[in-house]
């Protein structure tokens, strides 16, 4: 019931929050300039998502590597053309049950979900307070992220990695009640998620 409810939140938050559907730049009027995706090997493939987490974060924050899982998933899938994804509770209960999933090759984990492609987000921070401050909200997430082509014959190595740096909400922090709490952890999640799905499109950023 838990993970239910979970889920329907954040599911609830992508499909029904309009807080990122139309960036300022855009209602403004501002000159845009295109981006091309930093990597395209997702088109036609079938992707696992593998995200770790530490301990602090599963004790504070529980099913949020899921949460993170299902967000990415969802958006990524609509903007990729013809890109499948492993189904992510599948892979939460699969890291769930078999406790040295992290000492499995990357290759013979994407071969177990018959996936050809991983993407791996390392959990470096989740956070949900300002630092220093015990009455002010502001989610911080930080993660490292790389790709492995299970196809190729370097599988074991990344095809493509970079980092992810996420604040929110970005002007600065809110004050601290359930409800603020609530919208900025799903918030959090989905920024984080289309920060992330841009890496694998092209996409229009505001002209400097």
């Amino acid at each position: 019931m838990c993970r239910a409810v979970i889920l329907m939140l954040t599911a609830a938050c992508l499909s029904g929050c309009n807080i990122l559907a139309y960036p300022a730049y855009v209602l403004f009027g501002q000159s845009e300039k295109k981006v091309k995706a930093e990597y395209t090997g997702l088109e036609k493939q079938t992707t696992l998502i593998f995200v770790v987490t530490n301990p602090a974060i599963d004790f504070e924050y529980p099913y949020t590597g899921l949460n993170i899982a299902l967000a990415s998933a969802d958006r990524i899938a609509k903007q990729v053309e013809d890109t499948r994804f492993v189904d992510p509770e599948a892979v939460d209960k699969y890291q769930r049950e078999k406790i040295d999933w992290l000492s499995i090759p990357i290759a013979e984990m994407g071969q177990h979900f018959q996936a050809s492609r991983v993407l791996y987000i390392d959990m470096v921070q989740f956070t949900m307070r300002e630092e220093d401050s015990l009455n002010l909200l502001r989610a911080h997430i930080a993660a490292d992220i790389r790709m492995y082509e299970i196809d190729s014959l370097t599988s074991d190595e990344p095809a493509y990695q970079t980092d992810l740096d996420v604040l929110y909400p970005k002007l600065g922090p809110s004050l601290f009640s359930d409800e603020a709490h609530a919208m900025i952890y799903q918030q959090s999640i989905a920024l984080f998620a289309e920060e992330l799905a841009k890496k694998f499109y092209d996409h229009k950023v505001p002209a400097e």
